[in-house]
């Protein structure tokens, strides 16, 4: 639950290298990735609604094709990979004939000739159906390339350059230790810091004095004061009941200092969600995991 430190300096040199590279290595990938995206939009906005997953619509039991499912629309010639020309798909969206021009009259707009040409580059490019990013298989990401960070620098900072290479935006400057020290503790818990851990950072000479500084913050109690917060919010805590009534929870708080400790322990985000869908019974033993059941 806790990220690695970062530094935020780069130099405009290495910028400006990282940008020229990332056009010449990463352009083609990236620009692949965003036609499929918005590609996968235009078919849920457009063509779901009688080829798509509801089979109880009264348009989608009229039809077995599905554009969701890549091997059905394969199997249909809906989409021929890496030949719109022979896709149905294409032809159907193009077509001036109202007896198959899809959508059909009266279902919808046509599409525009933007959106014929994303699904046209869509299909040149090879058709690839993705599963929505929350159920694919977690995989560790691989550092981009032509990117160039400070040694100092987290391997995240090489995903924020790449993107910030896309949007032809500079990074910011490297600021100075009291502008630091104030981002660091407004982010992590919330407050200022002390005079006392003002005056220590700043006196620090020590090369590593940033990420012992973000340790630290990361360290205090008040950290997982700061962020529980927001899991109490979705969660929707409350120590009453609300409405006319407004009953009492007496035992509530024990869900809440479980949320903390969880963020201030680093405790595992699958054991996190697990133990709050049924602690009782992956760890009947453990008081935290009867915590967070509630």
């Amino acid at each position: 639950m806790k990220n690695g430190v970062r530094d935020n300096s780069w130099q405009p040199m290495g910028m400006l290298t990282a940008t020229l590279l990332f056009f010449l290595v990463g352009g083609s990938t990236a620009q692949a990735d965003d036609v499929a995206r918005q590609a996968h939009h235009l078919l849920a906005q457009k063509c779901f609604i009688c080829h798509g997953p509801d089979r109880n619509s009264e348009a989608a039991k009229e039809t077995d094709l599905r554009l969701d499912l890549r091997k059905v629309a394969l199997e249909y010639d809906a989409i021929v990979p890496s030949d719109p020309g022979a896709s149905e798909l294409i032809k159907r969206i193009t077509s001036q004939d109202s007896d198959s021009q899809m959508p059909p009259p009266g279902h919808g707009d046509p599409l525009s000739k933007h959106e014929v040409d994303v699904l046209r580059r869509w299909i040149e490019a090879g058709a690839i159906y993705e599963l929505h990013w929350s159920f694919q298989k977690l995989q560790k990401a691989e550092i981009p390339n032509g990117t160039e960070r400070r040694s100092s620098g987290n391997p995240i900072d090489a995903f924020v350059l790449r993107r910030l290479g896309e949007k032809m935006i500079q990074s910011s400057q490297k600021a100075d230790k009291r502008t630091l020290i104030r981002r660091v503790y407004a982010d992590a818990i919330g407050m200022p810091p002390s005079p006392e851990e003002f005056k220590r950072f700043v006196d620090d000479p020590a090369p590593n004095a940033y990420e012992q500084l973000v340790d630290r913050a990361l360290k205090n109690p008040h950290f997982g004061e700061r962020w529980a917060r927001h899991w109490l919010d979705v969660a929707r805590f409350a120590e009453s009941g609300g409405f006319e009534l407004d009953g009492m929870r007496p035992n509530a708080y024990q869900f809440r200092d479980f949320v903390i400790k969880a963020f201030n322990d680093d405790l595992p985000y699958n054991q996190f969600v697990q133990w709050q869908i049924a602690g009782d019974e992956f760890a009947p033993d453990n008081i935290e995991a009867l915590k967070a059941t509630g």
